[in-house]
């Protein structure tokens, strides 16, 4: 799954990752994720989430995650830090974190 509140990247990511041979579920909207529910998280091989959404942070959407699926390789690409602490994110089930000035 990838969740990027910006369409046009989530379309790029999609593209890309789809032409690498990947099958992707893309949302705008964490919240759908979230009405998901638990029974779809284990349909997943990886979630790539971002830092902030307008309805909620990343983090407590990789918790969310974490909670259905403690297996689920978490991605969180960041554009900028802010005031998250790093060790945060990883408490909250992020096992890699993204620099997008990188």
């Amino acid at each position: 799954m990838v969740v990027l509140k910006d369409e046009t990247q989530l379309d790029a990511v999609f593209e890309a990752l789809e032409a690498l041979g990947a099958t992707v579920t893309p949302f705008a909207d964490p919240d759908d994720v979230r009405r998901l529910g638990e029974a779809a998280a284990g349909d997943f091989d990886l979630a790539l989430l971002e830092l902030t959404y307008d309805t909620m942070s990343g983090a407590e959407l990789s918790w969310q995650l974490r909670q259905w699926c403690p297996r689920l390789p978490i991605v969180m690409v960041v554009s900028e830090i802010g005031t998250w602490d790093l060790d945060d994110l990883h408490d909250c089930g992020v096992n890699l974190i993204v620099d997008e000035a990188d």
